[in-house]
């Protein structure tokens, strides 16, 4: 009997050993496991935290463009005189205007058109919208404007005003001026030449969709 005893001991240690082996398997892998979790839930929580603040900022920001267009309306007037062709255009109410006119000047009609205020007209600042009447005739001003394609600098293109279709002009695009990238466009009114301008890309919205479809003059 003794044999069979020693036997059954030595099988009930075995069965011991194999089930605190399995035991503590149990326990590593459920730690594990656990510890994997908690950092899947983490890395989760934290894209998920992440994504919200992303759609969060476009929302906010695409409100706050919507409001900033609205703002622009309803849209402002300036109206000219005669003597320089009456040009008439609708700027946004956001923006502020300085104009000058003169009779007797090379340049009976300048304009200067900014956001919120204008700043100095000697500060170098990259105007939302310049207008000026040179009294000068259109192929002299345009011979300049060609002149300055030939460094590679604009591209010319022709151009007519939504308004004033019978008259046609020229539109460039590109360094217009040292360092201001923009678009400004030539069209001759009477013996003078009326040039529209924005001397920066970031206004070119408003000059494309506001500033040129409304403006108007007296060939």
């Amino acid at each position: 009997m003794q044999p069979n005893s020693s036997k059954n001991s030595i099988g009930l240690k075995i069965a011991l050993v194999l089930l605190l082996i399995l035991s503590i398997s149990m326990a590593v892998f459920s730690g594990w496991a656990y510890m994997g979790m908690s950092d899947y839930k983490t890395n989760i929580d934290q894209k998920v935290a992440n994504g919200s603040a992303v759609l969060e900022k476009k929302i906010t920001t695409a409100k706050d463009a919507e409001f900033v267009e609205k703002e622009k309306s309803p849209l402002k007037q300036y109206k000219g005189q005669d003597v320089s062709g009456g040009v008439s255009i609708q700027y946004p109410k956001t923006w502020s205007a300085y104009v000058e006119e003169s009779t007797d000047s090379s340049t009976t009609l300048n304009g200067y058109f900014h956001p919120n205020f204008v700043p100095g007209i000697n500060s170098k600042v990259a105007f939302a919208l310049r207008i000026r009447v040179l009294n000068q005739p259109y192929s002299t001003v345009v011979k300049q404007l060609e002149s300055l394609e030939k460094t590679g600098k604009i591209k010319t293109s022709a151009f007519r005003y939504a308004k004033v279709p019978s008259v046609l002009g020229i539109r460039a695009d590109g360094e217009i001026s040292t360092g201001l990238k923009g678009s400004i466009i030539l069209v001759a009114v009477r013996d003078k030449t009326l040039e529209v301008s924005t001397l920066s890309e970031s206004f070119l919205a408003d000059f494309n969709n506001i500033i040129l479809p409304n403006l108007s003059y007296s060939p």
